[in-house]
Formats: structure tokens, sequence, C-alpha cells
């Protein structure tokens, strides 16, 4: 307190800016506000929203698509069940770290195609069991 009047220059009455006063109403232009862009109306935006995301996922990995669809088509064809299996195993070891829907999905189809490849090799086994104890059954 003592320090403030020694100090020079500073005046008796400090004044207080005039504020200023409020716009006319004929003064104010209205800017237009800008439309909020919601999820549900723009469509085209997410990477996966189209039809062919199903069977060609975006932002999954390969190796889980390989281990899948490797699997389904070893029921067919015999010894395809290998590079499927090591499909579903490759990506599982390469997967990422964090919880993203890609890498979650990825995994999903990643154990499908293991489990489906593990059928695939008990349904030819038992073909070949099947085949080979009585071949006239195949004729």
């Amino acid at each position: 307190m003592a320090d403030d009047k020694i100090r020079k220059g500073d005046p008796a009455n400090p004044k207080k800016k005039k504020a200023a006063p409020p716009p006319d109403e004929d003064e104010i232009e209205e800017k237009p506000k800008k439309k909020r862009r919601d999820v549900d109306e723009d469509e085209g935006s997410d990477i996966g929203s189209s039809p062919l995301s199903a069977v060609v996922p975006v932002g999954g990995s390969i190796w889980a698509l390989v281990a899948l669809y490797g699997g389904i088509l070893s029921c067919f064809v015999p010894g395809l069940w290998l590079l499927s299996l090591l499909a579903g195993v490759l990506a599982f070891t390469t997967h990422k770290s964090k919880a993203s829907y890609g890498s979650i999905t990825g995994n999903m189809r990643a154990v499908l195609g293991i489990l489906i490849s593990l059928f695939a090799i008990v349904l030819h086994l038992g073909l070949l069991i099947l085949y080979f104890s009585n071949p006239a059954m195949f004729l």
C-alpha cells in the first residue's frame, strides 16, 4: 500500500474505460451457422460401410483373411488346410496391439480360419480312413 502512494505517474483516480454500447439490431449481421455433420447422414465417410467390405474388409489383417478363406476352401481342396493354419498363426503374431475394430475382427477371422482348417483335417482324415477300409463304397 505504501508503495502505491510513492509511485510516480499514477493518476489519483484511475478512470475505468467505458464499455462499448450494444450494437443495434440492424447492425447485427447473422452469420450462417455451420451444419454439423452427423455420421448417420454421411454414409460414404465410413471406410467399411460398403457391402463389399463384408467380403474384403478394410483395415483388417490380410493373414486373417487368408486364414478364413483358406479354411473354407480347405474343406473342398485337400492340403489347403496347411496354408490356412499358417496364415492363422501369422495373423496372431503380426496383429496390432491396439484394440480397434480391424484388429478384433482380424482375430475372429484368424480363429475361425484355424477352426475350419482343423475341421477340414478331421474331415479328410475320416474320408481317407473310410476309403481305405472299404474302397468299394466309393466306386
